[in-house]
């Protein structure tokens, strides 16, 4: 291999690995919504309880919007990427 097939496999992989940096950028309000929502939950009640409700709705978000936009990429990946 030569220097410039070197630089075009580089090049190659530029566009999906914006595509998943942003993808985690975009995702990153999860952590920071749930953790100040869960400890809050947690000193409300020392029971567990709520703790575990604020949980499981924090949980059922992540699912939703990963797997929405695991489908989004998958099915819009090839248009996206010939895009740029």
């Amino acid at each position: 291999k030569t220097a410039a097939d070197e630089v075009r496999s580089l090049a190659a992989l530029q566009p999906a690995a914006f595509i998943c940096d942003m993808s985690v950028f975009l995702l990153g309000f999860l952590a920071r919504a749930t953790t100040g929502r869960v400890s809050r939950a947690i000193v409300r009640d020392p029971s567990g309880e709520e703790t575990r409700a604020e949980m499981r709705r924090a949980l059922s978000l992540a699912l939703i919007v990963g797997l929405t936009l695991s489908g989004i990429l998958f099915t819009s990946a090839p248009l996206l990427l010939s895009k740029m």
